[in-house]
C-alpha cells in the first residue's frame, strides 16, 4: 500500500525543522532501565540490558534456524522425487513400456506401484508443486477426504494432460529437476550459521536502503488548502 502525503508550507518546515519520523510520530522511544519479559521457558523475568535478551534467545533462534534447514531440504528432495516421477513416467509412455489408454485406472495404478513410483497423497503434498502447467495443476488440488493408499495419490502422474507427453516436456521435467538438485546440494553445504548470516546481511542491505532514502532531501512540496 501507498500513500501520498501533500504538506502544507508549514508541514514542509515541520519536518526540515524535526525530522520527518517526529513529525509523524512514527519513531517512539523505549525505556530500557525496566525491561521485563518471557524468558525462553516463558517465566517473567527481568533483562539489564537489550544485549542479555539477544543472548538469552540466541539459542533459540538457533534451534528454529535447524528447523528451517531440515524443513528447507524436505520440500527440496520431494519435488525432485516428484519431477523425477513425472519425467519417468514420460518415458515410459514414450517408449510403449507403460499402457495407459484403454485400460481400467486401478490397473495402471497397481503397475505404477509395482514400477517402485512414490505415491504423493494429496492431503501431504498439496504445498510441493514442481514445475507443472496450470492445466495439470488441475487436478492436483488438494483433497481433505483423500485417504493415503489411495488411487488419487497417483493423480500428479494421471492428471498430466495428453499435449505435456512429449520428449520435449521430459527434457523440461529432468531440467527442472537438476535445478532442484544443485539448489538442494548448496543448501546442505549450508550450515544453520550461514543461512542466520544471510538473513541479516539481507536486513542490513534494506535498512541501508532505508536509511539513504530518508536521508534525500524533500521535493518541493505542494501546498494544500
Amino acid at each position: 500500500m501507498h500513500f501520498i502525503v501533500t504538506l502544507t508550507a508549514e508541514g514542509k518546515k515541520a519536518v526540515d525543522a524535526d525530522g520527518l519520523e517526529k513529525v509523524f510520530k512514527i519513531v517512539s522511544k523505549v525505556n530500557t532501565s525496566n525491561m521485563v519479559c518471557f524468558d525462553p521457558q516463558g517465566k517473567i523475568k527481568k533483562y539489564a540490558t537489550a544485549e542479555d535478551i539477544v543472548s538469552d534467545f540466541y539459542d533459540v533462534r538457533l534451534d528454529f534456524y535447524h528447523k528451517r534447514k531440515k524443513h528447507l531440504v524436505g520440500e527440496l528432495e520431494l519435488v525432485h522425487e516428484r519431477l523425477s516421477n513425472q519425467a519417468r513416467f514420460i518415458q515410459l509412455i514414450i517408449s510403449r513400456e507403460l499402457v495407459v489408454s484403454n485400460r481400467k485406472r486401478a490397473d495402471v495404478v497397481a503397475e505404477l506401484r509395482k514400477r517402485n513410483f512414490r505415491p504423493f497423497p494429496k492431503v501431504a503434498k498439496a504445498h510441493v508443486a514442481g514445475d507443472v502447467d496450470e492445466a495439470e495443476q488441475l487436478g492436483d488440488e488438494e483433497d481433505a477426504d483423500a485417504q493415503p493408499g489411495a488411487d488419487s495419490d497417483y493423480d500428479y502422474l494421471m492428471s498430466m494432460a495428453i499435449y505435456s507427453l512429449t520428449a520435449e516436456k521430459v527434457a523440461k521435467l529432468l531440467e527442472e529437476r537438476d535445478a532442484r538438485q544443485e539448489e538442494l546440494e548448496a543448501l546442505l553445504q549450508r550450515t544453520v550459521q550461514d543461512l542466520w548470516r544471510a538473513d541479516l546481511d539481507a536486513f542490513m542491505d534494506k535498512w541501508e536502503v532505508r536509511r539513504r532514502l530518508s536521508s534525500l532531501p524533500f521535493p518541493p512540496c505542494r501546498t494544500g488548502h
